[in-house]
């Protein structure tokens, strides 16, 4: 036969440990953990790119020879994200911006035949507008060469 004083008092405690646990969850510290994922759903694309060695001067139609750099993009946000992909060249280069061409993947960008938007430190060249899907990396193998044969440079790619 069954105890049902034992039954009771096990139901009781099972639901008594309910009752107790569901403020402690609300109260944790992995509650926040939802937070702090919801957060990523506003982040933009971040990008890595460890720059240029050397600017090379060579001929439009070798530029194959340049050893590429790689520059990654990131989406970890869960939705779509638009991006432009910019290269922000400052004004105290003195590798005039005319005289530079840039390669991603192979499609080549003259920057004298391109449109800028400009501050007082640097210009700014919009070279691609593009959607990365949630999650995603994209990598994508960058050059650049030059006409001229002397100068400095100071530039670098960002996302807009």
């Amino acid at each position: 036969m069954v105890d049902v004083k034992k039954l009771f008092t096990h139901i009781f405690i099972v639901i008594a440990i309910v009752i107790i646990s569901i403020p402690l969850w609300n109260n944790s510290s992995s509650k926040g953990g939802e937070k702090i994922a919801a957060s990523f759903k506003d982040m933009y694309i971040s990008l890595t790119f460890d720059g240029f060695d050397t600017i090379t001067t060579i001929p439009d139609d070798e530029y194959e020879t340049i050893k590429p750099k790689e520059v990654i993009l990131r989406n970890t946000s869960k939705e779509e994200k638009k991006y432009n992909l910019v290269y922000v060249y400052a004004k105290t280069s003195t590798v005039n911006y005319k005289d530079l061409k840039i390669s991603l993947d192979n499609k080549r960008y003259n920057l004298s035949d391109m449109k800028y938007t400009e501050d007082t430190q640097y210009y700014y060249f919009v070279l691609s507008s593009e959607v990365l899907n949630p999650y995603t990396t994209k990598t994508i193998e960058a050059r650049m060469w030059t006409s001229a044969t002397e100068g400095t440079l100071t530039g670098t790619f960002i996302v807009m």
